[in-house]
């Protein structure tokens, strides 16, 4: 969003700019836009002012984001002004595999994500994937968590695995020692 206020004296216009910029925030942040966006997804992520080239104007501009879902409940569409690409976007009733880190932000009385299966569904809710795509953990439907299987000397500390080493459910603590959890 882009407010351009113009006059001659410089402290009004920054004053009128700044009044104006912050009306807008409240606004925004925040903001389902009429039921459509997800409130938790719209945000200002920063604003700037500056005097106009030849003076006589203060352009404040604010830069954010918002999400809505689309009309047909396919999903949903993040509007960023760096542009997420088209594989980042969320979508439902189809897999999602995002190539890039994501950001999941929420209320503080709500989860940052939620992950629903579908009637008869066989895959994992959530599947790990190596670099070379197959799965080496994941939720499944039914709730439970699929620990990677891992040699005891390539798994990390700190880390619940089923061991190939023991053929075990295994709990490697921090100084690297392996624990039998069964």
């Amino acid at each position: 969003v882009t407010i351009s206020v113009r006059g001659d004296d410089p402290r009004a216009r920054f004053s009128q700019a700044d009044r104006l910029s912050r009306a807008v925030f409240s606004l925004l942040e925040g903001a389902d836009f009429g039921g459509g966006c997800i409130p938790a997804l719209s945000r200002i992520h920063r604003g700037e002012c500056q005097s106009a080239a030849g003076g006589g104007e203060a352009i404040c501009e604010l830069l954010g984001s918002f999400s809505y879902f689309l009309p047909d409940s396919s999903g949903f569409v993040s509007y960023r002004l760096d542009g997420p690409d088209l594989e980042d976007l969320a979508l439902v009733h189809a897999p999602n595999v995002f190539t890039r880190p994501q950001s999941i932000l929420a209320p503080d009385d709500s989860p940052a994500l939620e992950v629903r299966g579908v009637s008869g569904m066989t895959a994992p809710l959530v599947a790990i994937r190596e670099p070379g795509g197959a799965i080496v953990s994941g939720i499944l439907g039914s709730g439970a968590f699929r620990p990677p299987t891992l040699s005891d000397v390539a798994a990390s500390h700190d880390a619940i695995y089923v061991s190939s080493t023991s053929g075990k459910l295994v709990y490697k603590d921090g100084a690297g020692s392996v624990h039998p959890l069964y």
